[in-house]
């Protein structure tokens, strides 16, 4: 198996091509161990010689990350949108201005020459401190910021980043996107300049797929969010009886439905849940199936341009992939011949989609063997190369 992990970008001399210089990135998570992206950034960026900043602004005591860069750990206490008006008002204050103003301030005292935004929240901030230091901005546009979130923030709260996303994406010095269609949307409704895909690539890649299972197994990995259509996918799995088992891998609100639904469907013992791998292991817990699986709708315009980060594990474990037919997961499946793509329409057409690929092992080992193909080119060992050319590219500038 192969580690991007264990790659460096230095060169014989131990000089790399940002020695001397400093990145400096911001995120608002309550698991920012468990962002892979903002880990596999920083990582490439020290590996490249440069001096690298975690800005972490959290609302709970939760895991540090752990790597090559110095931490600096900001706490703020959630905000209570159906408090009553005082405390609204104090939610106001905080979310619009005493947040912003705390990570401005800690990258400014960073002085980096790159500030990196992960998500929107980050993005003023990242903005105001390369103002100060005359440095430069990457936005890391891994979604639609308020799009991804369904209508489930305040209305004020909605109106203040769309503003954001209107008048301060633009300003970026460079946006990455995960997606051909997400770049163009970013470029065509927000003004994106100099856009640049890097997948959220695996940092590991298997050397050879193992042979099809009988039954075909079939995994889904990551959160049981409401929006992943996984109640429909356990539907399917009633017309699939003894030719193929499921395993739901992950974590989320829905994971006492899905339960449920398993249970009143009479599938325990073709469909399987499962806690959430580490993020270090996600490859070798993928690697027993064969084909992994994403089942989403296109209820949103960000879920249809998107390419979530299973896809790339998929691959990356050597998976055959069958995913929804949307123009973020076709931008990347065509071509490859590793995977299929679904209609996730209902329980049925996730049925016959799904059951005419376990019907064929033969077509299914020949995805895997693509899979295996495809996946150094698409692995993080790949993107950071893409991602250091930017920020060499900037630096130089400067």
């Amino acid at each position: 198996m192969t580690d991007a992990r264990q790659q460096n970008s230095h060169d014989a001399t131990g000089v790399g091509p940002l020695t001397g210089r400093s990145v400096c990135c911001l995120i608002v998570s309550d698991s920012p161990a468990y962002n892979g992206r903002l880990i596999k950034v920083a990582e490439a960026a020290a590996s490249a010689g440069a001096a690298v900043s975690l800005v972490c602004l959290v609302s709970r005591n939760v895991e540090r990350p752990e790597g090559p860069f110095r931490l600096v750990w900001l706490t703020s206490p959630q905000s209570d949108y159906r408090a009553r008006v005082p405390r609204v008002l104090s939610n106001v204050w905080r979310e619009l201005v005493g947040n912003p103003l705390r990570l401005a301030r800690a990258a400014w005292r960073a002085d980096a020459d790159v500030y990196h935004a992960h998500f929107l929240p980050t993005l003023l901030p990242a903005i105001v401190a390369a103002r100060l230091r005359r440095a430069r901005v990457v936005f890391d546009a891994r979604d639609l910021f308020v799009e991804a979130r369904g209508g489930s923030l305040p209305r004020w709260i909605e109106a203040y980043y769309r503003f954001i996303e209107s008048h301060l994406i633009a300003r970026a010095h460079a946006v990455l996107a995960v997606s051909e269609p997400m770049a163009r949307v970013l470029e065509e409704r927000f003004g994106a300049v100099r856009t640049e895909i890097i997948l959220n690539g695996a940092y590991e890649h298997v050397a050879a797929a193992d042979a099809v299972h009988s039954p075909v197994r079939l995994l889904f990995q990551g959160a049981f969010a409401h929006n992943r259509n996984l109640a429909s996918l356990v539907g399917a799995m009633r017309l699939l009886k003894g030719r193929a088992t499921l395993t739901l891998q992950g974590w989320g609100d829905a994971e006492l439905e899905l339960h449920e639904l398993i249970l009143s469907h009479g599938l325990t013992d073709s469909v399987d849940l499962r806690a959430r791998c580490e993020p270090k292991n996600v490859i070798a817990c993928a690697g027993e199936y064969d084909v992994g699986v994403i089942a989403y709708r296109a209820d949103t315009l960000n879920l249809q341009i998107a390419v979530p980060n299973k896809l790339l594990d998929y691959v990356g474990a050597g998976l055959a992939v069958a995913a929804s037919d949307l123009p973020g997961h076709r931008s990347i499946i065509e071509g490859y011949g590793f995977g299929v793509l679904i209609d996730p329409t209902s329980d049925e057409t996730l049925a016959r989609d799904l059951g005419e690929l376990v019907s064929d092992p033969e077509r299914i080992a020949r995805m895997k063997a693509a899979a295996v193909e495809a996946a150094p080119g698409l692995s993080w060992a790949a993107q950071a190369e893409k991602l250091l050319d930017v920020y060499v590219g900037l630096v130089g500038d400067r």
